[in-house]
């Protein structure tokens, strides 16, 4: 199968992502957690979004048709795995309660992830045509 790679860029991408969200959940179990209020703007509300937002763009631009709208689906999962694991673990551990993910959080990095594909792709379709 010539040019059919299911681990192609399109993953590469995703996978960048992925690494991203453990540097920062790392940097904040290692201390930088301990200003919460800059941690978040920082890794919430500037790192993520930008990374996912760029990193779903050239992902569009690389993939092969609109299936690759459903990666934001785990953009968005990749968004509320970086609340769950820092504020919510922390919280977890210092009240012994459990908490549920935050789903609206997903929703959010879904979104943003799926603007960032569909400017993508009406540059792509008004360049080509």
């Amino acid at each position: 199968m010539k040019g059919k790679d299911f681990f192609g860029k399109e993953w590469s991408y995703l996978l960048i992502q992925v690494v991203i969200t453990a540097i920062l959940v790392a940097a904040f179990w290692i201390g930088l957690g301990r200003d919460a209020i800059g941690f978040s703007v920082i890794a919430i509300y500037f790192v993520m979004p930008v990374s996912i937002f760029v990193l779903s763009f050239y992902m569009a631009r690389t993939g092969q048709d609109y299936r690759v709208m459903i990666k934001s689906l785990l953009f968005g999962l990749l968004f509320m795995l970086l609340e769950y694991l820092t504020f919510s673990l922390a919280n977890m551990l210092s009240f012994e309660r459990f908490n549920f993910p935050e789903l609206v959080l997903m929703l959010a990095g879904t979104l943003i992830s799926a603007v960032a594909m569909l400017i993508s792709m009406l540059i792509k379709k008004k360049i080509k045509g």
